[in-house]
Protein backbone atom coordinates (compact mmCIF):
# COMPACT_ATOMS: atom_id res chain seq x y z
CA UNK A 1 0.00 0.00 0.00
CA UNK A 2 2.96 2.32 0.37
CA UNK A 3 4.98 1.15 -2.64
CA UNK A 4 6.64 3.64 -4.97
CA UNK A 5 4.78 2.30 -8.00
CA UNK A 6 1.24 3.65 -8.32
CA UNK A 7 -0.04 0.50 -10.02
CA UNK A 8 1.22 -1.66 -7.15
CA UNK A 9 -0.57 0.54 -4.62
CA UNK A 10 -3.79 0.44 -6.65
CA UNK A 11 -3.78 -3.33 -7.11
CA UNK A 12 -2.83 -3.88 -3.45
CA UNK A 13 -5.75 -1.77 -2.28
CA UNK A 14 -8.14 -3.56 -4.63
CA UNK A 15 -6.84 -6.95 -3.43
CA UNK A 16 -7.36 -5.98 0.21
CA UNK A 17 -10.87 -4.81 -0.60
CA UNK A 18 -11.68 -8.07 -2.40
CA UNK A 19 -10.30 -10.12 0.49
CA UNK A 20 -12.30 -8.12 3.02
CA UNK A 21 -15.48 -8.44 0.96
CA UNK A 22 -14.98 -12.20 0.60
CA UNK A 23 -14.19 -12.77 4.28
CA UNK A 24 -17.13 -10.77 5.65
CA UNK A 25 -18.46 -11.02 8.36
CA UNK A 26 -15.41 -12.78 9.81
CA UNK A 27 -11.72 -11.96 9.93
CA UNK A 28 -11.72 -8.36 11.08
CA UNK A 29 -8.60 -8.89 13.17
CA UNK A 30 -6.71 -9.93 10.02
CA UNK A 31 -7.16 -6.47 8.56
CA UNK A 32 -6.16 -4.41 11.61
CA UNK A 33 -2.58 -3.98 10.39
CA UNK A 34 -3.70 -2.43 7.07
CA UNK A 35 -6.03 0.17 8.61
CA UNK A 36 -3.30 2.74 9.11
CA UNK A 37 -1.90 2.53 5.55
CA UNK A 38 -5.44 2.57 4.13
CA UNK A 39 -6.29 5.64 6.20
CA UNK A 40 -3.11 7.41 5.08
CA UNK A 41 -3.87 6.51 1.48
CA UNK A 42 -7.34 8.02 1.75
CA UNK A 43 -5.77 11.30 2.82
CA UNK A 44 -2.88 11.34 0.31
CA UNK A 45 -4.07 9.95 -3.00
CA UNK A 46 -6.24 11.28 -5.79
CA UNK A 47 -7.80 9.75 -8.88
CA UNK A 48 -7.87 6.02 -9.58
CA UNK A 49 -5.59 5.20 -6.66
CA UNK A 50 -7.95 6.98 -4.27
CA UNK A 51 -10.85 5.07 -5.80
CA UNK A 52 -9.11 1.79 -4.97
CA UNK A 53 -8.37 2.95 -1.42
CA UNK A 54 -11.99 4.02 -0.93
CA UNK A 55 -13.20 0.60 -2.04
CA UNK A 56 -10.73 -1.21 0.22
CA UNK A 57 -11.50 0.89 3.28
CA UNK A 58 -15.24 0.55 2.81
CA UNK A 59 -15.04 -3.24 2.56
CA UNK A 60 -12.81 -3.47 5.65
CA UNK A 61 -15.22 -1.24 7.61
CA UNK A 62 -17.94 -3.85 8.32
CA UNK A 63 -15.29 -6.19 9.76
CA UNK A 64 -14.15 -3.74 12.45
CA UNK A 65 -15.22 -3.62 16.09
CA UNK A 66 -18.17 -1.35 16.78
CA UNK A 67 -15.93 1.01 18.76
CA UNK A 68 -13.81 1.73 15.66
CA UNK A 69 -16.56 1.82 13.05
CA UNK A 70 -17.88 5.32 13.83
CA UNK A 71 -14.60 7.15 13.34
CA UNK A 72 -13.60 5.28 10.21
CA UNK A 73 -17.08 5.50 8.67
CA UNK A 74 -17.23 9.24 9.22
CA UNK A 75 -13.78 9.65 7.65
CA UNK A 76 -14.69 7.53 4.64
CA UNK A 77 -17.92 9.47 4.17
CA UNK A 78 -16.01 12.77 4.30
CA UNK A 79 -13.72 11.57 1.51
CA UNK A 80 -16.75 10.34 -0.45
CA UNK A 81 -18.46 13.69 0.04
CA UNK A 82 -15.41 15.45 -1.40
CA UNK A 83 -15.32 13.07 -4.37
CA UNK A 84 -19.04 13.31 -5.20
CA UNK A 85 -18.13 16.12 -7.59
CA UNK A 86 -15.60 14.02 -9.49
CA UNK A 87 -16.07 13.65 -13.23
CA UNK A 88 -14.57 10.15 -13.21
CA UNK A 89 -17.41 7.60 -13.30
CA UNK A 90 -15.31 4.91 -11.62
CA UNK A 91 -14.65 7.26 -8.71
CA UNK A 92 -18.34 8.09 -8.46
CA UNK A 93 -19.27 4.39 -8.41
CA UNK A 94 -16.64 3.77 -5.74
CA UNK A 95 -18.01 6.55 -3.58
CA UNK A 96 -21.53 5.16 -3.93
CA UNK A 97 -20.35 1.68 -2.95
CA UNK A 98 -18.45 3.09 0.01
CA UNK A 99 -21.47 5.11 1.09
CA UNK A 100 -23.66 2.00 0.97
CA UNK A 101 -21.09 0.08 3.03
CA UNK A 102 -20.91 2.88 5.61
CA UNK A 103 -24.70 3.04 5.84
CA UNK A 104 -24.98 -0.72 6.20
CA UNK A 105 -23.01 -0.59 9.44
CA UNK A 106 -25.62 -0.64 12.18
CA UNK A 107 -24.42 2.56 13.80
CA UNK A 108 -24.85 5.03 10.93
CA UNK A 109 -25.63 8.50 12.31
CA UNK A 110 -29.04 9.54 10.96
CA UNK A 111 -28.59 13.25 11.68
CA UNK A 112 -25.18 13.39 10.01
CA UNK A 113 -26.46 11.55 6.95
CA UNK A 114 -29.52 13.75 6.54
CA UNK A 115 -27.67 17.03 7.12
CA UNK A 116 -24.28 16.48 5.44
CA UNK A 117 -24.54 13.61 2.97
CA UNK A 118 -28.10 13.58 1.64
CA UNK A 119 -28.34 17.12 0.12
CA UNK A 120 -25.16 16.89 -2.01
CA UNK A 121 -25.96 13.27 -2.91
CA UNK A 122 -29.39 14.20 -4.24
CA UNK A 123 -28.07 17.31 -5.98
CA UNK A 124 -25.10 15.65 -7.69
CA UNK A 125 -26.39 12.17 -8.48
CA UNK A 126 -30.06 12.61 -9.36
CA UNK A 127 -29.25 14.34 -12.66
CA UNK A 128 -29.63 13.46 -16.35
CA UNK A 129 -25.93 12.61 -16.74
CA UNK A 130 -26.26 9.88 -14.15
CA UNK A 131 -29.50 8.55 -15.60
CA UNK A 132 -27.95 7.87 -19.00
CA UNK A 133 -25.33 5.45 -17.63
CA UNK A 134 -27.12 2.23 -16.66
CA UNK A 135 -24.47 1.02 -14.18
CA UNK A 136 -24.33 4.41 -12.52
CA UNK A 137 -28.11 4.77 -12.31
CA UNK A 138 -28.39 1.33 -10.73
CA UNK A 139 -25.73 2.26 -8.15
CA UNK A 140 -27.53 5.55 -7.43
CA UNK A 141 -30.84 3.73 -6.98
CA UNK A 142 -29.27 1.18 -4.58
CA UNK A 143 -27.60 3.94 -2.58
CA UNK A 144 -30.83 5.93 -2.47
CA UNK A 145 -32.67 2.91 -1.06
CA UNK A 146 -29.95 2.46 1.58
CA UNK A 147 -30.15 6.15 2.51
CA UNK A 148 -33.95 6.01 2.66
CA UNK A 149 -33.75 3.04 5.00
CA UNK A 150 -31.54 5.00 7.37
CA UNK A 151 -32.78 8.58 7.04
CA UNK A 152 -36.39 8.10 5.97
CA UNK A 153 -38.19 8.61 2.70
CA UNK A 154 -39.66 12.09 3.05
CA UNK A 155 -36.70 14.18 1.83
CA UNK A 156 -35.68 11.64 -0.80
CA UNK A 157 -39.16 11.31 -2.31
CA UNK A 158 -39.35 15.04 -3.04
CA UNK A 159 -36.28 14.80 -5.27
CA UNK A 160 -37.17 11.46 -6.85
CA UNK A 161 -40.67 12.73 -7.64
CA UNK A 162 -39.11 15.53 -9.71
CA UNK A 163 -37.18 12.92 -11.71
CA UNK A 164 -40.40 11.02 -12.40
CA UNK A 165 -41.90 14.19 -13.90
CA UNK A 166 -38.79 15.00 -15.97
CA UNK A 167 -39.17 15.21 -19.75
CA UNK A 168 -36.09 13.00 -20.21
CA UNK A 169 -37.05 9.33 -20.46
CA UNK A 170 -33.82 8.18 -18.80
CA UNK A 171 -34.58 10.23 -15.69
CA UNK A 172 -38.05 8.76 -15.45
CA UNK A 173 -36.65 5.23 -15.74
CA UNK A 174 -34.09 5.92 -13.03
CA UNK A 175 -36.74 7.25 -10.66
Amino acid sequence: LSDENVKVRTVSALAIGALAEASAPYGGESFENVLSPLWEGLQLHRGKVLSAFIKAASFVLPLLDHSEVDAYARGIMEVCLREFQSTDDEMRRSTLQALRNCISCERADKEYLSASILPPFLQLFWVQRTAIDRRMSQAVAETTVALAGCVGCKEIMATVAKSLKDSNEWCRKMG
